[in-house]
Protein backbone atom coordinates (compact mmCIF):
# COMPACT_ATOMS: atom_id res chain seq x y z
CA UNK A 1 0.00 0.00 0.00
CA UNK A 2 1.86 3.33 -1.32
CA UNK A 3 -1.19 5.45 -0.35
CA UNK A 4 -2.70 5.91 -4.05
CA UNK A 5 -5.77 4.14 -3.50
CA UNK A 6 -8.64 2.85 -0.85
CA UNK A 7 -10.42 -0.15 -0.49
CA UNK A 8 -14.38 -0.80 0.18
CA UNK A 9 -15.83 -4.21 0.71
CA UNK A 10 -18.85 -4.93 -0.54
CA UNK A 11 -20.14 -5.75 3.06
CA UNK A 12 -20.34 -2.16 3.47
CA UNK A 13 -23.79 -2.27 2.43
CA UNK A 14 -24.95 -3.14 5.80
CA UNK A 15 -23.26 -1.11 7.87
CA UNK A 16 -25.79 1.36 9.84
CA UNK A 17 -25.13 4.51 8.07
CA UNK A 18 -24.39 3.59 4.76
CA UNK A 19 -28.14 5.00 3.75
CA UNK A 20 -27.23 8.25 5.69
CA UNK A 21 -26.11 10.26 2.59
CA UNK A 22 -23.81 12.75 5.01
CA UNK A 23 -22.41 10.39 7.39
CA UNK A 24 -21.84 8.04 4.84
CA UNK A 25 -19.58 10.87 2.66
CA UNK A 26 -17.82 12.07 5.51
CA UNK A 27 -16.52 8.87 6.45
CA UNK A 28 -15.70 8.07 3.16
CA UNK A 29 -13.83 11.45 2.73
CA UNK A 30 -11.99 10.85 6.15
CA UNK A 31 -10.47 7.75 4.79
CA UNK A 32 -9.49 9.55 1.58
CA UNK A 33 -8.33 11.92 4.01
CA UNK A 34 -6.40 9.65 6.63
CA UNK A 35 -2.23 9.34 6.21
CA UNK A 36 -1.47 5.99 4.74
CA UNK A 37 1.70 6.39 7.18
CA UNK A 38 2.91 8.18 10.41
CA UNK A 39 3.70 12.23 10.08
CA UNK A 40 4.70 15.22 11.86
CA UNK A 41 2.20 18.31 12.51
CA UNK A 42 4.18 21.63 14.13
CA UNK A 43 5.61 19.19 16.28
CA UNK A 44 2.75 16.77 17.12
CA UNK A 45 2.59 13.11 15.50
CA UNK A 46 -0.38 12.17 13.84
CA UNK A 47 0.00 8.58 13.01
CA UNK A 48 -1.48 6.37 10.16
CA UNK A 49 -5.30 6.77 10.32
CA UNK A 50 -5.51 10.13 11.60
CA UNK A 51 -5.16 13.60 9.80
CA UNK A 52 -5.06 17.23 11.02
CA UNK A 53 -7.97 19.06 9.96
CA UNK A 54 -10.99 21.73 11.28
CA UNK A 55 -15.14 21.53 10.88
CA UNK A 56 -14.85 24.17 8.94
CA UNK A 57 -12.19 22.95 6.65
CA UNK A 58 -13.91 19.54 6.44
CA UNK A 59 -17.51 21.79 5.08
CA UNK A 60 -15.42 23.18 2.10
CA UNK A 61 -13.89 20.00 1.33
CA UNK A 62 -17.08 17.61 0.83
CA UNK A 63 -19.57 20.38 -0.02
CA UNK A 64 -21.78 20.01 3.19
CA UNK A 65 -22.65 22.68 5.88
CA UNK A 66 -20.98 23.10 8.96
CA UNK A 67 -23.91 21.65 11.13
CA UNK A 68 -23.98 18.82 8.74
CA UNK A 69 -20.28 17.86 9.07
CA UNK A 70 -20.91 18.24 13.15
CA UNK A 71 -23.60 16.16 12.78
CA UNK A 72 -22.14 13.20 10.78
CA UNK A 73 -18.96 13.75 13.06
CA UNK A 74 -20.99 12.94 15.90
CA UNK A 75 -22.49 9.51 14.44
CA UNK A 76 -19.25 8.42 13.33
CA UNK A 77 -18.25 8.95 17.11
CA UNK A 78 -21.15 7.78 18.55
CA UNK A 79 -20.67 4.56 17.01
CA UNK A 80 -16.71 4.29 17.56
CA UNK A 81 -15.73 4.71 13.42
CA UNK A 82 -14.01 7.64 14.28
CA UNK A 83 -12.04 9.69 16.88
CA UNK A 84 -10.98 13.39 17.10
CA UNK A 85 -9.09 15.70 19.28
CA UNK A 86 -9.25 18.85 19.72
CA UNK A 87 -6.07 21.56 19.71
CA UNK A 88 -6.05 25.08 20.45
CA UNK A 89 -6.02 25.85 16.66
CA UNK A 90 -7.33 22.45 15.02
CA UNK A 91 -8.20 18.75 15.62
CA UNK A 92 -6.75 15.47 14.41
CA UNK A 93 -9.62 13.34 13.05
CA UNK A 94 -8.84 9.59 13.65
CA UNK A 95 -10.49 6.59 11.60
CA UNK A 96 -10.55 3.70 14.34
CA UNK A 97 -10.68 1.02 11.54
CA UNK A 98 -8.15 2.44 9.42
CA UNK A 99 -5.69 -0.74 9.35
CA UNK A 100 -8.40 -2.81 9.05
CA UNK A 101 -9.45 -0.77 5.81
CA UNK A 102 -5.84 -0.07 4.25
CA UNK A 103 -3.94 -3.13 5.07
CA UNK A 104 -0.25 -3.19 4.63
CA UNK A 105 0.49 -5.54 1.77
CA UNK A 106 3.17 -7.70 3.35
CA UNK A 107 0.60 -8.42 6.14
CA UNK A 108 -2.63 -8.19 3.79
CA UNK A 109 -3.95 -12.04 3.82
CA UNK A 110 -5.25 -13.68 0.81
CA UNK A 111 -8.74 -12.82 -0.06
CA UNK A 112 -9.23 -16.42 -1.03
CA UNK A 113 -8.38 -17.70 2.13
CA UNK A 114 -10.62 -15.84 4.22
CA UNK A 115 -13.58 -17.67 5.37
CA UNK A 116 -17.27 -16.16 5.75
CA UNK A 117 -16.24 -14.98 9.41
CA UNK A 118 -12.97 -13.63 8.08
CA UNK A 119 -14.85 -11.08 5.87
CA UNK A 120 -12.75 -7.99 6.74
CA UNK A 121 -16.16 -5.70 6.92
CA UNK A 122 -16.33 -7.47 10.36
CA UNK A 123 -13.32 -6.05 11.84
CA UNK A 124 -13.53 -2.68 9.59
CA UNK A 125 -17.08 -1.34 11.38
CA UNK A 126 -18.19 -3.67 14.29
CA UNK A 127 -15.41 -3.92 16.95
CA UNK A 128 -14.88 -7.71 17.85
CA UNK A 129 -15.39 -8.34 21.61
CA UNK A 130 -11.38 -8.03 22.80
CA UNK A 131 -11.19 -4.80 20.79
CA UNK A 132 -14.66 -3.43 22.95
CA UNK A 133 -12.56 -4.62 25.93
CA UNK A 134 -9.63 -2.84 25.22
CA UNK A 135 -11.24 0.74 24.54
CA UNK A 136 -13.44 0.09 27.70
CA UNK A 137 -10.19 -0.26 29.21
CA UNK A 138 -8.51 2.82 27.89
CA UNK A 139 -11.68 4.64 28.85
CA UNK A 140 -11.73 3.32 32.30
CA UNK A 141 -12.46 6.53 34.99
CA UNK A 142 -13.86 8.56 32.37
CA UNK A 143 -17.41 9.40 33.06
CA UNK A 144 -20.16 10.68 30.40
CA UNK A 145 -20.88 14.22 30.82
CA UNK A 146 -22.14 15.13 27.63
CA UNK A 147 -22.80 12.94 24.44
CA UNK A 148 -21.05 15.09 21.96
CA UNK A 149 -17.13 12.88 22.21
CA UNK A 150 -15.26 15.73 21.92
CA UNK A 151 -16.54 17.67 24.71
CA UNK A 152 -16.91 14.92 26.99
CA UNK A 153 -13.38 14.67 26.21
CA UNK A 154 -12.57 18.35 27.62
CA UNK A 155 -15.02 18.35 30.08
CA UNK A 156 -12.78 15.28 31.21
CA UNK A 157 -9.78 17.29 31.08
CA UNK A 158 -10.21 19.67 32.79
CA UNK A 159 -11.32 17.65 35.80
CA UNK A 160 -8.16 16.19 35.25
CA UNK A 161 -6.54 19.44 35.31
CA UNK A 162 -8.28 20.41 38.72
CA UNK A 163 -7.07 17.50 40.27
CA UNK A 164 -3.64 17.65 39.43
CA UNK A 165 -3.39 21.20 40.92
CA UNK A 166 -4.62 19.73 43.49
CA UNK A 167 -8.18 21.06 43.45
CA UNK A 168 -10.33 18.02 42.79
CA UNK A 169 -14.07 19.21 41.69
CA UNK A 170 -16.82 17.02 43.32
CA UNK A 171 -19.80 15.72 41.06
CA UNK A 172 -22.02 18.68 42.46
CA UNK A 173 -19.36 21.40 41.18
CA UNK A 174 -18.89 19.55 37.55
CA UNK A 175 -22.40 19.34 37.05
CA UNK A 176 -22.93 23.08 37.90
CA UNK A 177 -19.60 24.24 35.82
CA UNK A 178 -22.00 22.20 32.56
CA UNK A 179 -24.70 24.15 33.56
CA UNK A 180 -22.50 27.49 32.99
CA UNK A 181 -20.97 26.64 30.26
CA UNK A 182 -24.16 25.88 28.54
CA UNK A 183 -25.55 29.69 29.61
CA UNK A 184 -22.05 31.10 28.24
CA UNK A 185 -22.90 29.37 25.04
CA UNK A 186 -24.75 27.09 23.22
CA UNK A 187 -22.11 25.82 21.06
CA UNK A 188 -20.09 22.84 21.84
CA UNK A 189 -16.86 24.26 19.80
CA UNK A 190 -16.80 27.49 21.96
CA UNK A 191 -17.19 25.17 25.36
CA UNK A 192 -14.69 23.04 24.31
CA UNK A 193 -12.39 26.36 23.67
CA UNK A 194 -13.56 28.06 26.82
CA UNK A 195 -12.21 24.52 28.73
CA UNK A 196 -8.98 24.42 26.64
CA UNK A 197 -8.46 28.54 27.35
CA UNK A 198 -9.24 28.27 31.63
CA UNK A 199 -6.38 25.17 31.09
CA UNK A 200 -4.35 27.20 29.17
CA UNK A 201 -4.07 29.97 31.90
CA UNK A 202 -4.50 27.73 35.14
CA UNK A 203 -8.01 28.81 35.91
CA UNK A 204 -10.42 26.79 38.21
CA UNK A 205 -13.34 28.11 36.91
CA UNK A 206 -14.70 28.99 33.30
CA UNK A 207 -15.37 32.42 32.17
CA UNK A 208 -16.28 33.89 28.49
CA UNK A 209 -13.65 33.49 25.58
CA UNK A 210 -11.52 36.64 25.26
CA UNK A 211 -11.89 36.81 22.04
CA UNK A 212 -15.80 37.16 22.01
CA UNK A 213 -15.58 39.22 25.32
CA UNK A 214 -13.35 42.04 23.77
CA UNK A 215 -15.60 42.22 20.56
CA UNK A 216 -18.69 42.44 22.80
CA UNK A 217 -16.67 45.23 24.89
CA UNK A 218 -15.63 47.03 21.13
CA UNK A 219 -19.18 46.83 19.81
CA UNK A 220 -20.91 48.36 22.95
CA UNK A 221 -18.12 51.55 22.93
CA UNK A 222 -18.85 52.17 18.89
CA UNK A 223 -22.43 52.36 19.43
CA UNK A 224 -21.99 55.38 22.37
CA UNK A 225 -21.68 58.75 20.30
CA UNK A 226 -18.96 60.50 21.92
CA UNK A 227 -18.56 64.45 21.78
CA UNK A 228 -15.64 65.77 19.88
CA UNK A 229 -13.40 67.25 23.07
CA UNK A 230 -13.67 64.43 25.51
CA UNK A 231 -15.00 60.68 26.18
CA UNK A 232 -17.87 61.26 27.48
CA UNK A 233 -21.05 60.41 26.57
CA UNK A 234 -23.19 62.74 24.43
CA UNK A 235 -25.90 64.42 25.98
CA UNK A 236 -29.13 65.77 24.17
CA UNK A 237 -29.17 68.54 26.56
CA UNK A 238 -30.59 72.19 24.97
CA UNK A 239 -28.79 74.60 26.28
CA UNK A 240 -30.17 77.19 24.06
CA UNK A 241 -33.72 76.56 25.63
CA UNK A 242 -31.56 76.17 29.20
CA UNK A 243 -30.62 79.97 28.96
CA UNK A 244 -33.71 81.35 27.10
CA UNK A 245 -35.78 80.13 30.55
CA UNK A 246 -32.95 81.38 32.88
CA UNK A 247 -33.30 85.19 30.87
CA UNK A 248 -37.24 84.87 31.60
CA UNK A 249 -37.25 83.76 34.95
CA UNK A 250 -34.19 86.68 35.46
CA UNK A 251 -37.02 89.32 33.22
CA UNK A 252 -40.20 88.35 35.54
CA UNK A 253 -41.64 86.87 33.19
CA UNK A 254 -41.66 83.17 34.66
Amino acid sequence: MDGNYVKFYRGIKDWEWYRNLNTFKLFFHCIVQANWQEGKFEGETVGRGSFVSSYSRLAEETGLTYDEVRTAVKNLTKTKNLTVKRYPKYSVFTVVSYDDYQTIPSQAPDKAQLGPSQDPIDSQLIPSNKRKKEKQEGKKGRNIYSMDGALNDAICDFIEFRRQIKAPMTEKAVSLMVEKLNRLTPSHEEQIEILHQSILNDWKGVFPLKSLTEKLENSLLQDKPLNQFHNFDQRDTDYDALLAVEERKLSGRV
